[in-house]
């Protein structure tokens, strides 16, 4: 946690007071020990099952209201709400994935942009799944790709933005990277969305991405 923090506040050094005001920790500094611990934990059980156990930051976006719950309770779980699709079966913010805990590989994502916060989240993915959102004749349903129906997912991937395409880590960031618990990721550092439409303030959070991401790769997946 020093570290984060240590890495955090030499990024932001030469930012405006604004900026560094807008760039701040979701939950209190001491709180995030625990949950790391906890994080840990389960990486360990997924080592013994032989799953991959790789931690990671991605991308979780909220409105301005969702954050305060975000703080006391954490991010919970989303449920599907297939009612929002319309007919020409835009799907944008809707969860079609099913339940889970919807993050993203990009902090410029076009479907969350309805959002107003962003935040940055330690992942933990597990045995991942990938789906394909598949769209004829105006309808839409979602499939999982070349696996069989009892497969146990604890992640699947997918891109809700473009429909009837397969998404793939090796060939775009996914939009939708959905943890099926909340035990598997947690927030750290949240950042108004607007500000990823800024120049300036995109270069900023990609130095600050890329130094978490580095910090993650060498303290949290040391021995994986």
């Amino acid at each position: 946690v020093e570290t984060v923090c240590d890495a955090w506040r030499r990024v932001l050094s030469q930012e405006t007071p604004s900026v560094r005001g807008a760039v701040r920790f979701v939950i209190r500094q001491e709180e995030i020990i625990p949950k790391v611990e906890q994080l840990l934990e389960i990486q360990d059980i997924y080592k013994a099952c032989g799953k991959p156990a790789d931690i990671d930051l991605g991308y979780y976006f909220a409105t301005s209201d969702e954050v305060s719950a975000v703080r006391t309770s954490g991010i919970q779980v989303a449920y599907p709400d297939l009612s929002r699709i319309n007919a020409h079966g835009d799907h944008h913010n809707v969860h079609i994935f099913g339940e889970g805990v919807y993050t993203s590989d990009a902090f410029s994502n076009i479907a969350m942009r309805s959002k107003q916060v962003a935040m940055s989240v330690i992942r933990l993915k597990g045995k991942v799944g990938t789906v394909r959102v598949v769209q004829p004749e105006n309808r839409m349903f979602v499939k999982l790709d070349n696996v069989s129906e009892d497969t146990e997912f604890d992640t699947l991937l997918g891109n809700s933005t473009i429909p009837s395409h397969t998404f793939t880590p090796g060939n775009c960031p996914n939009d939708q990277v959905v943890l099926k618990t909340a035990q598997q990721c947690l927030p750290l550092i949240q950042f108004p969305t607007a500000m990823v439409r800024n120049p300036n303030h995109a270069v900023l959070l990609r130095r600050l991405h890329d130094t978490l991401n580095g910090i993650i790769s060498t303290v949290l997946n040391a021995g994986v």
